[in-house]
């Protein structure tokens, strides 16, 4: 239920139900955050998730259904947000590869450029 609200962009269900319920979000809502362009949300999502450095199999959950945001995930958002030309999540999500992580994400910039123009 809580993806559907990150698709929608609405920040303050989101919040609430995260708050009030502890439901969690999975990896679609945050995809679909940076793919709706709801940057405010994407953030929430950031500074909210669970932290953890690796997860075991497939899941984007952890023992406690805990979304988990890794790397691979974070890189992921980042090629639909160039996808879909959203450049404040490209930058914000970039950012945070660049600070959690010595793993940098290679991205061809003139791929990325031939978008904008």
């Amino acid at each position: 239920m809580i993806d559907y609200c990150c698709v929608a962009g609405s920040l303050e269900i989101v919040d609430h139900l995260h708050k009030n319920y502890q439901l969690t979000w999975l990896e679609n809502g945050f995809f679909m955050s940076a793919i709706f362009n709801h940057f405010e949300l994407t953030k929430y999502i950031v500074d909210n998730y669970k932290r953890c450095r690796k997860r075991k199999g497939k899941n984007s959950l952890n023992e406690k259904g805990q979304f988990i945001l890794d790397i691979n995930i974070i890189k992921k958002a980042i090629e639909y947000a160039i996808l879909y030309q959203r450049l404040d999540h490209h930058k914000y999500l970039t950012n945070i590869l660049d600070r959690s992580s010595t793993i940098k994400l290679s991205i061809d910039i003139f791929y990325f450029n031939s978008f904008l123009t």
